[in-house]
């Protein structure tokens, strides 16, 4: 790709034929980030800030891109940039959905045809956001170095009791 004229190359660190079955292989990055002069953008199961911050320092990469965990986190942004995590309450959670129809809507038009494509694409981002779970850093930070979040089975969680928090659950 460098030889073709490519100025960067972004490598997510798993085949398609593995799917989600294995976590990405941020040696792999790591290996083409020493190979190439471009900048390299790495991607592959980020969900907190400190699997970016560490998977970004270990491999070296010049960037990295996030794709599930900000479907299913939207400020998972604002938590790398900050360097903490950030628990959205059911409210919050709920108020991210609005602004997303609300600029769906301003995307879309709000006739017939925009209002089903814009439900398609909220029941596709539902599927993710859904997934939410608060991660408590003491809780999960150390396992995370061995295996990614996004990978992991998590213990259900507790019941819930607020009707809101179970509505986006």
């Amino acid at each position: 790709a460098v030889d073709a004229g490519a100025d960067a190359i972004t490598l997510h660190g798993r085949t398609r034929e593995q799917r989600y079955s294995k976590a990405a292989d941020w040696d792999a990055i790591a290996a083409l980030k020493a190979s190439v002069n471009v900048p390299v953008i790495g991607n592959g199961d980020l969900l907190t800030w400190w699997e970016i911050d560490e998977r970004w320092t270990r491999s070296g990469v010049d960037s990295v891109m996030i794709s599930r965990g900000a479907l299913i986190k939207p400020w998972i942004f604002q938590e790398a940039k900050e360097k903490r995590t950030i628990h959205k309450t059911a409210a919050e959670r709920l108020a991210i959905l609005r602004r997303y129809v609300e600029l769906a809507r301003e995307h879309f038009g709000t006739d017939d045809h925009a209002t089903v494509r814009i439900r398609m694409f909220l029941v596709w981002h539902l599927a993710f956001f859904c997934r939410y779970r608060h991660l408590p850093d003491d809780q999960y930070r150390q396992d995370a170095w061995s295996h990614p979040l996004l990978q992991t089975r998590l213990p259900d969680p507790p019941a819930v009791t607020d009707g809101l928090e179970g509505l986006l659950a």
